[in-house]
């Protein structure tokens, strides 16, 4: 009989073993599902916080473009496709890609984009005025770079050099319209109202509804004529 006893006794502590387990696992779900949400809040939290001060940055640099501040516009155009970029970036045993930006190639491709962004963004909405958008794609260019009047400004003497826009045009950004050498648009799917519809250089159309009508030969090398007041005006050194 005491060796039964012992037994019963035995089974009972398991039992109340297995019990004691089964709710240290649940209250450690419980908890893990409490991190997991409190993970996902912070998370949340963030993101929204960054995306408001991304806003908030976005309309000081309009500010800042509608008062002189910044004085042009540009783009480093750095034409690398998503492989390109992956190259160097290192990859786990299954073979997917540890994310290290790094390691990314840096560049991409925003010259296309460039000035439909400001026609839509900027005079669209009301933001910035058609003329700033000459004054900081074209003209201030022109006299950083030394080439005004012959270029960034229509007159007399100077190069016919014109872009047409249709304010009124819409566009939905897709790598799919665009003519770069990527398989990727950073603004896929964003909706543009103002749209280039052709580009006339020294007086011929170069490019007509999207389409190149070019010819080799029709550029030429212009010699710079840097002019110190300009780069006074635009803070560079005169070297």
């Amino acid at each position: 009989m005491e060796v039964i006893n012992l037994a019963t006794d035995a089974i009972l502590k398991v039992k109340d073993a297995e019990l004691k387990a089964k709710e240290i696992l649940e209250k450690a779900n419980k908890d893990v599902l409490i991190l997991k949400e409190e993970a996902k809040e912070k998370v949340k939290k963030s993101y929204d916080e960054a995306i408001k001060n991304a806003k908030k940055e976005a309309e000081e640099l309009w500010d800042g473009i509608k008062d002189g501040t910044i004085s042009l516009t540009g783009s480093d155009d750095c034409t690398y496709s998503y492989k390109e970029k992956s190259m160097f970036l290192e990859r786990d045993e299954k073979g997917n890609i540890i994310p290290d930006f790094r390691k990314v190639v840096n560049g991409t491709s925003g010259l296309e984009i460039r000035l439909p962004i400001l026609l839509s963004e900027g005079v669209s909405k009301n933001r910035i005025s058609i003329n700033k958008v000459v004054e900081i794609t074209s003209t201030n260019i022109a006299k950083v770079y030394g080439c005004y009047p012959q270029k960034g400004v229509i007159a007399p003497g100077s190069d016919a050099d014109i872009v047409i826009v249709d304010m009124e045009k819409e566009v939905i950004l897709s790598k799919d319209i665009l003519h770069n050498n990527i398989d990727y648009c950073l603004h896929e799917g964003l909706k543009i109202k103002g749209y280039p519809i052709m580009t006339i250089s020294k007086g011929k159309i170069i490019i007509e509804e999207g389409e190149f009508k070019g010819r080799k030969g029709d550029g030429n090398f212009i010699k710079r004529n840097i002019n110190t007041k300009y780069l006074k005006k635009f803070n560079l050194n005169d070297d």
